[in-house]
């Protein structure tokens, strides 16, 4: 467990390997309260326990939900970001809707993550929106799969509305069979304004923060106007023969001051 030098404990979440893509890393995420001090240092304490000593929960240290026993389990997200959802269980968290348009077939499935697809031709979409306000804040998503072979995936995309799925212009996503890539939507129709380098594998944390796109935590393109200027956070995938993605969580987080994490000094064990 972690705590800060007053003895108070931090609210921490472990990540899990597809956040590193390296089984020998692992990723922590704390909570600092009211922020870290430009130029200051803080220190936080790492206690061990017992190997057999459990000392997840859902409140303040807790852990990703696919490393849980039950899925979930463990995981206090809500605890550590500003917006998080895991979609545990059947049903849809509160702030969220969903909902499918007429053309092809298109669902959206929630079982313990998120299968969002279509099939068939149509011009139809299949949807999942939030009321979550973007702003200046970190948006991410935890891709677990995706498949384009014929479509349009805005697998990270604003809705101008918070109940009801009306996209925005520049998305994040795929379309027939491309790598990541940021979308312009304004005529109805995908066209590429930028592309990853490298692209990442399906299976990775995606996520943008104003024109920056990032993959696994690494920025992989830019873009100069803002990517989801304004609205709500959304997912969907638009008409196609076949497009599909599955994600397990989805979280807001508030940026670093000028973009750049605090630098972790690690000293020896007390």
């Amino acid at each position: 467990m972690w705590s800060f030098s007053t003895g108070a404990a931090c609210y921490c979440r472990v990540g899990w390997n597809r956040e590193t893509h390296l089984s020998s890393h692992t990723v922590y995420w704390i909570r600092l309260g009211e922020g870290l001090p430009a130029s200051k240092v803080s220190e936080i304490y790492m206690g061990f326990s017992p190997k057999m000593q459990n000392l997840f929960n859902a409140s303040s240290t807790g852990e990703g939900p696919g490393l849980s026993p039950t899925y979930g389990q463990f995981d206090n997200g809500p605890s550590v970001f500003l917006k998080y959802a895991n979609f545990a269980g059947e049903s849809l968290p509160q702030g969220w809707y969903s909902g499918t348009t007429p053309g092809g077939k298109g669902s959206v499935q929630i079982k313990n993550g998120v299968l969002i697809s279509h099939s068939d031709r149509g011009g139809g979409t299949a949807y999942l929106g939030s009321n979550w306000v973007v702003a200046d804040n970190v948006a991410e998503i935890d891709l677990r799969s995706e498949v384009a072979i014929n479509g349009q995936e805005m697998i990270l995309v604003c809705s101008a509305s918070p109940t009801n799925y009306r996209w925005t212009a520049y998305s994040v996503g795929y379309q027939n069979m491309s790598g990541l890539e940021i979308e312009d939507n304004n005529s109805g129709a995908p066209s590429v304004l930028a592309t990853a380098r490298p692209n990442p594998t399906p299976s990775s944390v995606i996520g943008f923060h104003g024109g920056i796109l990032f993959a696994n935590y690494q920025s992989v393109t830019r873009v100069y106007p803002r990517i989801c200027g304004g609205g709500y956070l959304a997912s969907s995938v638009n008409t196609g023969a076949l497009a599909s993605f599955s994600f397990d969580w989805i979280r807001l987080r508030r940026p670093p001051p000028d973009d750049v994490m605090p630098t972790a000094i690690f000293s020896q064990l007390r």
